[in-house]
């Protein structure tokens, strides 16, 4: 065929085989391809097959002048060189060079190329490049400095490649973009940083399926420090072995090889989509890093034996083991790993802020420190995420003001069981300041509060262990939190419950070893025992105790609450105290409308102290109707309860007493107390006020105060009245009664030191008046003492009726004896001779002659006499 030298052709000359073709060798020299002379006829044309092998060594080079050239083939042996020095060559058949160098120019074509010696390819302009639908091989050792390939070119690696600088695969808009693929048994060695393998995004950038991309077959290794990226979709179904550095590939790709990373070095997938498929591996002492906007999705289930980082993108598909230490430290709102698997960490995790949904499952197996917040269903898209924590795990949550919480979207309910953390191993907080948990907590395992409050605002399902250490608050809030059987809570901490719409449900007879606060919310269930330090403290919402079962007060308690939130018991519940209890507030007996279901109890046993230290408040039952009218409710003292502040505090529901009651400072009211079976005992000033029925003793009252009767209602005394506490006075502001069973005691301490009863109101006397030496004193005869007096505060005859029926004393010197006088409005005592020998205990009655002596003296001081 007829070669014309001077036939323009395009830049990339023409791609299609040729019928027949002229061979056209190269002269014994280095030199030009433009130079005809160099040629055995010529420059060779589009439809010659140039022969480079002469002997020796020999470069030739292509260069701009005479550029476009255009080939059918190219054959070199020896040791000879192509070498792009610039211009353009289209090379349209298979060909195959000894050696290649390109530093500038076009090299095109539609023929592929075997390289089968060395192969310099560093571009240094950004118009050179390998361009056209062909194949080069590179099957000898290859250095890539930078370099651009185009428009369906491959550049295939059977050797090994040393990559220096970034390789381009789209350097310009013409008809689709490049490819690298290194082949099984391969090596291409990134030596190189802060470049990469990219493909510019110019229209034609996906013109050809399956380009432009990176497929490795073979080993893609990185072997120098810094970050190299590769831009483009890799495909590895070989080996990337990361030996120093970083490798981020942000274009996406399939996965089904290996991939190791030593110590130091960081893989990314930092883009686009990232299929792991069967056969993929991961490890290493370095780390699998998930960045940028990767999708990362598990076809299958698979381990990461490297350490792994996920920054920002989304992980999804199966199941994903992550057996090295783990960093999940999310930086954005649109990051997460979703979808219904389980990811499973075994090794040490760090969480620093992180985000799971729909169906995911983060299972812990080893040790994780979480330093931020974790979403449980960061959008609306099927449901939500669970974190289970397994037996012997640990979980250790060391930060503050944040939570793991789950966003409310329409699909919250999807899934049963999701969203929730569910600990079967050790939940611990360990550094100061609150964390909340706002999704359903399910403790089977230990909950451990080394510092700091955690605070569970979703429900929660209590069977384990609850260690509460010091200065810790384990807080449930704004939802039901159940306990079951198992449950225990132990430590100087304490428990916590809070919210008008919080209920604590007891599912098993409970008990709380540690303190326990209560600033709101319901109690219902079984029986609780709080040992610790308690405070029921309703601040400004529903606080109360509901239902069948009783919560016992064991050691130290604070009772508190406005008018409009007090603490409240309900439906039979029984509060009882068994340690110390201080009421600063309002308790109501019948807190909630539940008719049917009546009121609750308030119990204080024999070792418990009561210890009301407020005033203008009380215990009451709210009346809710006839079917709820609080009617049932009560109080049972069988231990101490007493008054220490000022003021009046009173007691709205029925009052049960056998043991003590002790008012020590200001006003007791009573509006339901009827009868005392134990004792009640006034200090200085203090009374003790009953606003209903007539108040029976058959207990002892004795003390120093006034008892303040209103409405009628008057001290029947069927047991002991002892006025005094050691010499003092005692007042009845009301009527008085003792009955035959009654005994009134007196102390003796001196002629101007002994005990009296003043009523202030009408006296019917009977019963015994008993009188006892106080210190061992005894009377001179002739002394008197004024017992009792009593006046109605109106002009009649009424103020005293009948008479003490016995009358004894002990205590005193022998030879000392009694007499009383009664008068229109007192009682006196005369001491007198006693007769030979005295009795230990003398009754006497009112002799007619001492009557009859008494009747001797004025008419103004005539006491009225026994008949």
């Amino acid at each position: 065929m007829k070669r014309i030298a001077s036939l323009a052709l395009p830049l990339f000359g023409l791609y299609g085989a040729q019928i027949s073709a002229d061979v056209i060798t190269w002269n014994d020299t280095s030199g030009f391809w433009d130079v005809a002379a160099n040629w055995s006829t010529g420059v060779p044309g589009a439809t010659d097959d140039a022969v480079i092998n002469p002997l020796g060594t020999r470069t030739v080079t292509v260069r701009a002048t005479g550029s476009p050239f255009v080939v059918n083939a190219i054959t070199m042996a020896g040791d000879d060189t192509l070498a792009m020095g610039g211009g353009s060559l289209a090379v349209n058949g298979p060909s195959t060079l000894a050696n290649f160098s390109h530093s500038t120019g076009v090299l095109g074509g539609s023929g592929d190329i075997v390289i089968n010696g060395t192969a310099q390819l560093s571009l240094s302009n950004l118009t050179s490049m390998m361009t056209g639908p062909a194949t080069t091989t590179l099957r000898g050792v290859t250095t890539i400095g930078g370099y651009a390939l185009d428009n369906g070119r491959v550049l295939r690696n059977e050797n090994a490649v040393t990559l220096t600088g970034g390789i381009q695969l789209n350097r310009s808009n013409d008809s689709g973009s490049a490819r690298i693929d290194n082949a099984a048994g391969a090596v291409f060695d990134i030596k190189s940083f802060n470049t990469s393998i990219s493909a510019s995004a110019l229209a034609d950038v996906d013109a050809r399926p399956g380009f432009p991309a990176f497929n490795n077959a073979g080993t893609l290794s990185r072997s120098s420090n810094g970050t190299y990226g590769i831009a483009v979709p890799v495909l590895n179904s070989g080996l990337i072995q990361l030996n120093q550095g970083n490798l981020n590939l942000s274009a996406g790709g399939t996965h089904s090889g290996a991939a190791t990373m030593a110590a130091g070095t960081v893989l990314t997938l930092g883009g686009g989509r990232h299929d792991i498929v069967a056969g993929a591996s991961f490890s290493g002492a370095g780390t699998l890093q998930v960045g940028g906007s990767a999708v990362i999705d598990f076809a299958v289930p698979s381990v990461v034996e490297s350490r792994f980082t996920h920054t920002t993108g989304i992980i999804q598909g199966s199941d994903l083991t992550l057996k090295g230490p783990t960093t999940l430290a999310l930086s954005n709102l649109t990051s997460m790993m979703t979808g219904p698997a389980t990811t499973t960490l075994q090794g040490a995790t760090a969480i620093a802020g992180y985000a799971i949904d729909n169906g995911r499952i983060l299972r812990n197996e080893g040790e994780v420190t979480l330093t931020g917040g974790i979403e449980l269903n960061r959008i609306n898209d099927g449901g939500a995420g669970r974190i289970d924590n397994a037996a012997g795990a640990l979980f250790d949550i060391r930060t503050f003001n944040t939570g793991i919480t789950a966003n409310g979207f329409a699909d919250i309910g999807l899934r049963a069981g999701f969203p929730a953390f569910n600990n079967q191993g050790l939940l611990r907080r360990s550094t100061a300041g609150t964390y909340s948990i706002g999704v359903t907590l399910n403790n089977l395992g230990t909950i451990e509060l080394a510092a700091g409050n955690l605070t569970l605002t979703g429900a929660s399902t209590n069977s384990g262990a609850n260690l509460l250490a010091a200065g810790t608050t384990l807080g449930l809030a704004a939802s039901t939190h159940t306990i079951n059987a198992g449950a225990s809570f132990v430590g100087d901490g304490r428990v916590a419950l809070a919210g008008a719409g919080t209920v604590l449900h007891l599912n098993a007879a409970t008990t709380i070893a540690s303190g326990f606060a209560m600033t709101g919310g319901t109690i219902e269930g079984q029986d609780l025992d709080l040992l610790g330090p308690v405070s029921l403290a309703i601040s400004s919402s529903l606080g109360v105790m509901s239902g069948g079962g009783t919560t016992r007060l064991k050691g130290t308690s604070l009772i508190t609450g406005g008018a409009n939130n007090p603490f409240g018991l309900d439906s039979k519940r029984i509060l009882q105290n068994e340690g110390d209890a201080v009421i600063t507030g309002v308790i109501d007996m019948n807190r909630l409308n539940t008719p049917g279901l009546g009121s609750g109890k308030l119990v204080n046993t024999a070792s418990g102290v009561i210890d009301i230290q407020t005033f203008n408040q009380g215990i009451k039952a709210t009346n809710w109707g006839p079917l709820d009218s609080g009617a049932d409710a009560l109080i049972d003292n069988a231990g101490v309860f007493k008054k220490t502040s000022t003021g009046t505090y009173s007691i709205g529901v029925n009052f049960h007493n056998t043991g003590t009651v002790s008012v020590e400072a200001g006003t007791l009211l009573f509006t339901a107390l009827s009868g005392n079976a134990g004792t009640v005992a006034l200090r200085n000033n203090a009374h003790l006020g009953v606003s209903s029925a007539s108040l029976v003793n058959a207990g002892s009252i004795v003390g120093n105060g006034a008892i303040d009767l209103s409405g009628g209602a008057e001290l029947i005394n069927d047991g002991t009245l002892a006025p005094g506490l050691s010499a003092g006075a005692l007042t009845v502001n009301g009527n008085f009664t003792q009955s035959a069973a009654g005994i009134l005691q007196v102390e003796l301490g001196s002629t101007s030191s002994f005990d009296t009863l003043a009523v202030n109101g009408n006296a019917t006397l009977g019963g015994t008046l008993e009188l006892l030496s106080l210190g061992g004193f005894s009377p001179a005869i002739g002394d008197s003492f004024t017992v009792m007096t009593f006046d109605d505060g109106f002009g009649d005859a009424s103020d005293s009726l009948g008479s003490f029926a016995a009358f004894e004393w002990q205590g005193f010197a022998p030879g000392i004896g009694f007499t009383l006088s009664y008068f229109d409005h007192a009682v006196v005592v005369n001491a007198v001779a006693a007769p030979i020998p005295l009795p230990a205990a003398g009754w006497l009655v009112l002799p007619s002659l001492a009557c009859l002596w008494l009747r001797r003296r004025p008419a103004v001081t005539r006491p009225r006499c026994a008949s």
